[in-house]
């Protein structure tokens, strides 16, 4: 909470402040630093923000998240980063079908899933048998993986080996970069623990125990909070930057319009990523979803309108690059 005089200071202070700059006669003026101005430039949008700390050239960088992340450390990896996410190479045949990206399999989508693999990778989840079930002869499924079929049990549990050797890295990165995706959660009440995603194929086998449900943003706060805070006992120099996906649920699981449903479920992540941001001092938030979703739409989506183009991604790594490197 800020008192009246350090608001109006931080007001002055901050060029970004107006949405839309007036002169004299109340009508809009040039500003280039206006959100109007920038809208109205036809290029990229560039969301303002002041990092709470800096990185060092080529410092390694633990990536989590969905598609956008892989889009996201792809860029990084050019930019000089060590990315852990490369150090296997992972067997395509795991897949549904061939993936854009080699590393789907990383893919995470939800918070509580996300949550899960931190405490998992700092030794405070242990899951019965690697959390990996057997749903027939030669159908076994890891439900932490991403676009994966059922497959024989070594293909699993050889893929689940690659994914421990990446996530042991975790632990010695010197910067996290979590990409919040979606709300809409899968749980197998069996079980007891949340699936990443839904799979046809899983869930005709777990048509009985699998639940869905809409996180809210004190619960996707608590259970990133818990494992972000276990992460910074075990790695205390390790700093985190949150981002949320700019890209779109594909389809809705609830009785709503998909445009609405995504709505709820972009503006619950940011909520709890404000709230991360704010209440952990090792967490920094990255407003790529912002200059994304601000951005020309024709110049920032794919045709699907869901996946982003490379003209948007790579500036916004090139902001990221530019705000938190040490020089």
């Amino acid at each position: 909470m800020l008192s009246y005089k350090d608001a109006v200071e931080t007001r002055r202070n901050n060029p970004s402040r107006n949405f839309c700059s007036y002169g004299a006669d109340k009508k809009p003026v040039a500003d280039p630093y206006s959100a109007r101005d920038r809208f109205l430039a036809g290029t990229p949008f560039v969301c303002h923000s002041s990092p709470k700390f800096s990185i060092s050239p080529g410092a390694t960088v633990y990536t989590i998240g969905s598609c956008f992340a892989r889009n996201v450390e792809s860029s990084l990896q050019k930019a000089g980063f060590e990315l852990p996410v490369f150090s296997e190479d992972i067997d395509q045949s795991i897949y549904v079908s061939k993936p854009f990206w080699p590393h789907t399999v990383l893919n995470k989508y939800n918070a509580h899933a996300m949550a899960l693999e931190i405490e998992r990778y700092v030794g405070r989840q242990v899951l019965p048998d690697d959390g990996i079930i057997c749903l027939g002869e030669d159908k076994w499924f890891d439900p932490q993986m991403s676009y994966t079929k059922l497959a024989p049990e070594k293909l699993v549990r050889d893929t689940r080996a690659k994914l421990d050797r990446i996530g042991a890295a975790l632990k010695r990165s010197d910067v996290l970069v979590l990409t919040l995706g979606l709300t809409e959660t899968w749980l197998d009440s069996d079980y007891g623990y949340v699936f990443n995603n839904n799979i046809a194929a899983v869930a005709k086998h777990r048509v009985n125990s699998l639940k869905v449900f809409n996180a809210r943003p004190d619960q996707v706060y608590d259970v990133l909070g818990k494992a972000l805070e276990a992460l910074h006992e075990v790695a205390p120099d390790l700093k985190v930057v949150i981002t949320v996906s700019p890209v779109p649920m594909t389809q809705t699981f609830l009785d709503q319009d998909v445009a609405a449903a995504n709505t709820y479920s972009k503006g619950t992540l940011r909520a709890a990523a404000q709230m991360l941001y704010e209440d952990l001092p090792f967490v920094d938030y990255f407003p790529s979803y912002e200059m994304v979703v601000c951005s020309p739409r024709a110049l920032a989506w794919q045709d699907d309108q869901i996946h982003v183009t490379s003209t948007v991604i790579n500036p916004i790594i090139s902001e990221f690059s530019k705000r938190y490197l040490t020089t």
